[in-house]
């Protein structure tokens, strides 16, 4: 009897365990995870299909839905990317899309592998659904539909039919290879701008090995490039054999102040250069077999001139005089510069050849400039203003700044450059490129013999 009560006090211990549990369902992801739900009150379980939520101009992962802000589309001539962003200040791609341009249009199966998608930075490998998307006809909007399932069994969509922004990929570095030498690159931190001064004029374009904000700043590059290219090619590619009336091409060694701007082939390709960024690519031969090339896609900073990157040529203290048919007639090593100064406290600098009279301006050249004129860069000598007590003579030039000591009668050059830089110590270093002509004073038309002065100076000087 006793062991028949112990029997009933462990069967009843049993039974109260068993009404102290609850039922649980688990279920189990096709990744491998399980989730466990309690069922104590379920009374059935039933299944449906859900309608998805009609898209406009949003993306979706199941039900979780962005609207879409932003389309950007790159291309490398056989594919193209479209990224979509919620948001046009985010540096990454909520979705990224990329297929061959051969398959624009068509409803591509993305089981068979043609096409990638992306999605928060993941790519999914074996996507299935489709994919179509197309342009309008002039190719300024375009339509992407998504309608696609990942592997884990979550629902990825998008819908959008609107406008996009291009955008280019490029390393931002330009390469030089001297003929039989070896190539350097160096990166394009920063790319400068002139914007047309009027309708059908050209863009200009100018980068070096160093970041600028101003075309003097590239004064401190190593080598630099500017390039021109008329309306008519802008956003398009220019054959600079073919199309030699369509750019200009300088490319610039700072080391020997060298600009070489003669060009054999290659070509110069802009998109977006009227933006506020712009793609530039770009392959030159020089005639001098120097190949340069080039790539850069970002943010342009417009300036008003490109003229103060132009550096002074690096020469020997000589002057060189040439005819009216460009023929260099004369050339004198600078034995020495006298200088002096006049009622008005301008400087007068005489360039001496050896045995020379320093009063004779057909063997010593006197250059005549206000105090202004001293270390202000290069100095367009078409651009002199009252003031500026510019002169130069030598032989039959004669040519003056329009002070107002003539009257009105100066003969002020058309054309030329002057830069005239002086140390802490007097010394100066100064550069005159220069032909004899001006608008003639007495009516219509150009004055002058063509003949053309360079004077290239740097040194001591000393009191006349």
């Amino acid at each position: 009897m006793k062991k028949l009560a112990l029997s009933l006090i462990a069967l009843l211990s049993v039974c109260g365990l068993a009404t102290a549990q609850s039922r649980t369902m688990t279920v189990h992801q096709k990744d491998g995870t399980t989730q466990v739900f309690r069922v104590a009150n379920v009374d059935k379980v039933t299944f449906e299909d859900a309608t998805p939520v009609e898209l406009n101009n949003q993306y979706a992962i199941n039900d979780d839905v962005h609207a879409i802000t932003l389309v950007t589309e790159q291309s490398d001539g056989e594919n193209y990317t479209f990224s979509l962003y919620s948001s046009a200040d985010a540096t990454d791609a909520d979705v990224q899309i990329t297929l061959p341009a051969s398959s624009l249009g068509d409803d591509i199966d993305l089981a068979g592998g043609t096409a990638t998608v992306k999605a928060k930075g993941l790519q999914f490998s074996s996507l299935k659904g489709t994919l179509n998307v197309a342009f309008d006809k002039f190719k300024k909007n375009v339509t992407i539909a998504l309608e696609s399932t990942t592997e884990s069994g979550d629902a990825l969509r998008a819908a959008y039919s609107g406008a996009f922004t291009v955008t280019y990929a490029a390393a931002n570095q330009f390469t030089v290879t001297p003929q039989g030498g070896e190539a350097v690159t160096a990166s394009i931190p920063s790319m400068l701008r002139i914007k047309p001064a009027s309708p059908g004029a050209a863009t200009n374009f100018a980068f070096g090995d160093v970041a600028a904000s101003t075309a003097a700043d590239l004064l401190t590059a190593k080598n630099a490039v500017w390039f021109s290219v008329a309306a008519s090619k802008l956003n398009g590619t220019v054959d600079l054999a073919a199309d030699a009336s369509s750019y200009t091409f300088r490319y610039i060694d700072y080391a020997t102040g060298t600009v070489y701007d003669k060009v054999t082939s290659g070509t110069i390709t802009t998109a977006s250069a009227d933006g506020d960024k712009a793609y530039v690519k770009l392959s030159a031969v020089l005639d001098n077999g120097t190949t340069v090339t080039a790539e850069y896609y970002g943010p342009v900073t417009d300036v008003e001139s490109l003229d103060e990157m132009i550096p002074t040529p690096v020469l020997p203290n000589q002057y060189t005089y040439f005819n009216a048919d460009g023929v260099q007639t004369n050339q004198q090593t600078i034995a020495s510069v006298k200088y002096s100064t006049t009622s008005e406290g301008w400087t007068v600098l005489y360039f001496v050849p050896d045995g020379a009279s320093v009063t004779d301006t057909f063997t010593t050249p006197q250059l005549q400039f206000a105090d202004k004129l001293v270390n202000a860069g290069n100095i367009d000598l078409s651009k002199l203003a009252d003031g500026d007590g510019f002169s130069i003579k030598f032989a039959s030039i004669q040519l003056m700044s329009p002070d107002a000591k003539y009257y009105g009668y100066a003969s002020v050059p058309n054309n030329g450059t002057l830069n005239i830089k002086k140390d802490a110590d007097g010394n100066y270093d100064v550069y005159l490129e220069v032909v004899n002509s001006y608008p003639s004073t007495w009516g219509s038309g150009t004055s002058g013999d063509n003949t053309k002065l360079v004077i290239s100076y740097k040194g001591a000087v000393e009191p006349k």
